[in-house]
Parts: structure tokens; sequence; C-alpha cells
């Protein structure tokens, strides 16, 4: 029992109880009968007390507060810690597809063309169609007179860019490169129409051609 942990009033009670079980001792040893009957009546009456005291003073044991296990932690949220984010890869602005057509000459034939690469770029909605041109033919001077390309609903769309503004001196079988932009960046079975008139008074006209991209 530690003595620290009594009320004031165990405490008082444990005292009187010591002391009166003390004289009730000396009592009994010297035989001094006026003091064996009242201190051992005391002594009874000061343990009892003891006892009521302690167990009614005492109460309840506090509760143990519960502490959180580690375990209560989710496993999305052990995962959001861990698991480090996928970051999306950029999509490109510019996208090339390769075509290398040759688009038939139908009459009037001194221009070879072919139709190398198309450059979509989704930044401006624009696509770039990369062109070849060879002289067949004697030296002549040339341009585009027809560049459009036809979508699945019927609207044209007008070449624009080199192809559409420049005019070209050729020597015979010199080839050039050059370019039109379209204001579309995807197309399914579209068509393409193209002429290009040389020295002033012919027309070589081609073949209009289905083109995906």
């Amino acid at each position: 029992m530690d003595i620290g942990q009594l009320s004031p009033l165990g405490f008082i009670i444990v005292v009187l109880g010591l002391v009166s079980a003390f004289v009730t001792i000396i009592a009994f040893v010297f035989h001094i009968e006026t003091l064996k009957g009242k201190f051992a009546v005391l002594t009874v009456i000061f343990v009892g007390c003891f006892i009521f005291v302690r167990i009614f003073s005492s109460g309840n044991p506090p509760t143990p507060t519960s502490t959180p296990s580690v375990s209560g932690v989710t496993q999305t949220a052990i995962n959001a810690r861990v698991t480090p984010t996928a970051t999306p890869s950029p999509t490109p602005t510019q996208i090339t597809i390769t075509k290398n057509l040759v688009i038939p000459c139908l009459q009037n034939c001194a221009i070879a063309l072919k139709l190398t690469t198309i450059v979509i770029d989704t930044t401006t909605q624009t696509s770039t169609w990369n062109f070849t041109l060879t002289n067949t033919s004697d030296s002549l001077h040339d341009n585009f007179v027809t560049l459009e390309l036809e979508d699945s609903k019927g609207q044209k769309h007008q070449g624009a860019g080199l192809a559409k503004t420049d005019t070209w001196v050729m020597s015979s079988g010199q080839t050039i490169q050059t370019n039109a932009t379209f204001d579309v960046v995807h197309g399914t079975n579209d068509l393409l129409n193209i002429s290009i008139s040389y020295n002033t008074w012919y027309t070589d006209t081609h073949q209009t051609e289905t083109i995906s991209f």
C-alpha cells in the first residue's frame, strides 16, 4: 500500500488505527485491564473505517485512451504516398505522314508530280503538303493553277503558300520542291485536285487522288 496515495481522511484513520493497535498491544503485554477492551474496540473501528474509505474513495480506474493503430491508415493513402505520379507524355505539335505518292498526269504532260509528305501542325490546326516537281520536257516556266482539297462533306479547301504563289523557271530534267498549306489536320478519302500551267498556254491536268491523313 502506498501511503502517498491516501486521502487526508484515510491518512488520519491509518494513524489513529496504528496508535490504537499499539496501545492495545501494550495493554495485553502489561495486563492493563482498563485499556484492553477500549483500545481493542477502537482498533477494530479504525480498521473498518480504513477499509470503507479505501473502497469508496478509490473510484473506478481511468479508462485508457485508445491510440489509433497504424493499421487504420487506408491502403489508398499508403499508395498515394509511395506511388509516383506518372507524368503524361506531351502531345507532339507536329506529326509527319510520309506519302511518296506519284500523281499521274492525264493531259499535256510536261511536269512529273509527287506528294512526298504531309506535316500536321496541331498548334495552328493546319497541314503542310510537300511536293516535288520534275520537268520532263524542254525548258519552261510553270505554276500551279488548281490546288485544292475537297473533304468528305464536299467542302473545298484552297491551298496556300509557295506552291500557290510561286512561278518556276525549270530546265529540262530539273526537280524542285515546294509546299502548300491547308486549313485541315485530318481527312478520310479527301480529294486532291491539281493542275499546273506551263509556258502560259499549256496546262498539265493531273489525276484526282483520294487522300486519307
